[in-house]
């Protein structure tokens, strides 16, 4: 993650994610975050995914499908029912992508209209409160990267 962090933008990642290439910023330019309150260490989803499919076998994808997925999903989504509920709760709503991060367990949702995500909001939040300690936060993309979206309700100051 840190030569993505020090470079900044949008990027592309190869290899162990030290190859950046600089990408433009997805059409879809909002987001919900969904953390489904249990963590997966990357040490223990590498060695769920090279169990069913071992380093040497993999292949890259075809030309055109690079970056289309994550194979970690259907193996993180096994192993930890939490992120696997966390994933399908986006899934499932108005999103045009949904990804698992990384090697799990947080997954996020892409929109296209700012008005779908704010509408999905309401949903997911009502969907995870069965999850002890998920959680789920909005979050938009800029020209440089996502940026949280906070609503800040003011408290009224006593006098």
């Amino acid at each position: 993650d840190v030569p993505f962090f020090l470079e900044g933008g949008t990027q592309r990642a190869r290899g162990i994610g030290d190859r950046l290439k600089a990408a433009e910023p997805p059409v879809e330019r909002w987001g919900i975050l969904v953390w489904p309150g249990v963590g997966v260490s990357t040490r223990q989803a590498y060695e769920w995914l090279d169990a069913v499919s071992p380093p040497e076998g993999r292949s890259l994808p075809p030309p055109g499908l690079a970056g289309r997925g994550n194979d970690f999903e259907p193996v993180v989504a096994a192993h930890c029912p939490e992120a696997g509920r966390g994933f399908e709760v986006l899934a499932v709503g108005l999103a045009r992508t949904v990804r698992m991060s990384g090697s799990g367990s947080a997954s996020y949702a892409l929109y296209t209209k700012e008005s779908d995500r704010d509408g999905d909001l309401e949903r997911v939040g009502a969907a995870l409160a069965g999850i002890p300690g998920a959680g789920h936060w909005p979050f938009g993309i800029a020209a440089h990267g996502a940026r949280p979206e906070r609503r800040i309700r003011r408290a009224r100051r006593r006098r």
